[in-house]
This record gives C-alpha cells, sequence and structure tokens, in this order.
C-alpha cells in the first residue's frame, strides 16, 4: 500500500509538465488563428470602405486617409479577434480574468502600437502597398537592432496594458510584461521584415497571402515567447469563473 501511495505523487510533475506543454500549445494555435481570423476579416471590409468612400465622394481613386482608417480597422479587428481567442486559453491558468476586460485590453494596446509604429509611414506615403518600392534601409543590421530594441520596448508597452486587466486575479503577474518585451523584440523586426516582402508583390492576392501567413507565422512565435510566461502566472481567487 505504501508504494502504490507513491506513484500518484510520481507522477505529479509529470502531469503538471503534460498540463502546461497542452496549454501553450493550445496558447500559440488561439494566438496565431486568432491573428488570421482578424486579418481576414479586415481585408472583407477594408474593399467595401474603399469602394464606399470613393463612390460617395466621386473620386477615381480612394483618398489617402482611407488607408489610415484601414490599419485602425486591421488593428481593431486583428486586436479584437486575438484577444477573445486568447481569453478562451487563459481562463485556464487565471480562471478570474474576465473576458471583456482581456480582450479589450489587447484590442486598446494593438491600436495604441499600431497608430505609434505604422501611422506616419501610412500618413507619408501609404506602407503596406502592393507594387511600391520598400526602402532598402529596412533591411539593413542597423534597422533590424533598432527594431528588436523598439521592439522590446512596444512589447513591453503592450504586456503593461495586459497587464492592467490580469494584475487583480495573478500572482507574479509582471512576468507576462517581461515575456511580451520578448515578444516584441522578435515581432517587430520580422514585420518590418514581412511588410518589405510584402511590398514587392505586384497583385493584391499575393500581398495580402503573404500578409496572412506572415502575421500567422510572427503570431505563433511570439505566442511561444509569451506562452513561457504562463506557468509563472498563478492566480489570486479560485472559484472566480469569467
Amino acid at each position: 500500500m505504501r508504494s502504490s501511495a507513491t506513484f500518484p505523487a510520481c507522477d505529479a510533475p509529470r502531469r503538471e509538465d503534460e498540463q502546461q506543454a497542452s496549454v501553450l500549445l493550445r496558447w500559440v494555435q488561439a494566438s496565431a488563428l486568432g491573428a488570421v481570423a482578424g486579418l481576414l476579416a479586415a481585408t472583407a471590409f477594408i474593399p467595401l470602405i474603399a469602394v464606399a468612400v470613393t463612390l460617395c465622394m466621386g473620386l477615381r481613386e480612394p483618398p489617402a486617409y482611407v488607408f489610415t482608417l484601414t490599419a485602425l480597422l486591421v488593428a481593431t479587428l486583428v486586436g479584437g479577434v486575438i484577444g477573445v481567442s486568447q481569453w478562451r486559453v487563459l481562463r485556464i491558468v487565471v480562471p478570474g480574468v474576465k473576458a471583456w476586460a482581456w480582450t479589450c485590453a489587447t484590442l486598446a494596446a494593438s491600436m495604441l502600437l499600431w497608430t505609434f509604429v505604422f501611422m506616419p509611414e501610412i500618413v507619408a506615403g501609404g506602407i503596406f502597398l502592393p507594387g511600391s518600392a520598400p526602402s532598402s534601409e529596412a533591411l539593413g543590421p542597423a534597422s533590424l537592432v533598432a527594431g528588436i530594441c523598439l521592439g522590446a520596448v512596444l512589447g513591453g508597452v503592450f504586456g503593461s496594458v495586459q497587464w492592467i486587466a490580469l494584475r487583480r486575479h495573478a500572482k507574479h503577474a509582471f512576468w507576462w510584461i517581461v515575456g511580451s518585451a520578448g515578444a516584441g523584440a522578435i515581432a517587430l523586426p520580422l514585420g518590418f521584415l514581412a511588410a518589405t516582402y510584402a511590398q514587392t508583390q505586384t497583385s493584391y492576392w499575393n500581398f495580402w497571402v503573404a500578409g496572412v501567413f506572415s502575421a500567422a507565422f510572427i503570431a505563433a512565435l511570439c505566442a511561444c515567447v509569451t506562452g513561457a510566461a504562463l506557468p509563472h502566472l498563478r492566480p489570486r481567487f479560485t472559484g472566480i469563473t469569467a
């Protein structure tokens, strides 16, 4: 009887590792699928907005500010869908986090970063347009190093916004900011590389296909980094449902 009673205790670490691996896999899947779903939803509305604005104003081509609205729409839809999909996994680790709080925090952080990073380029010349000439400086070592450093800062800001929704329900929530900073250091330079490649495409189909696959890959890679912070989170209150 004594020896049989020790087996569950010996198997407990293995079961915990398997559970953490399962949560990490679901987290990566949720982040990648959320990014793709949000981007596809945005592409479904973007042409409608461009056509409606062009027809209402009696123009041949959509005005420049349509691309600004496009960027905000992409940030809103991608951030919102990712927030919802991530929460479905996050509630397993931290049951007290509310769906609306995490989704709103992710949406706000997404809009903030898109506005800060991409809006100046969009207003200046229309980034993310197929057939445009990408800058050769975007692929330079100095630009990539700067992108890593800036991405770490922006990732920390992104994680800090989400931390507001997380801190009341999880102990050691600062690890989320650390993980988000690491993810940002990866996401920003890869994002610029993906945008540079997409700009070389001559058709909108190839342009958006490149964008969708890039978004899925970058989101999955960043989810691996932020997912490493999940085991450090401990719920403050048990029995609270989201």
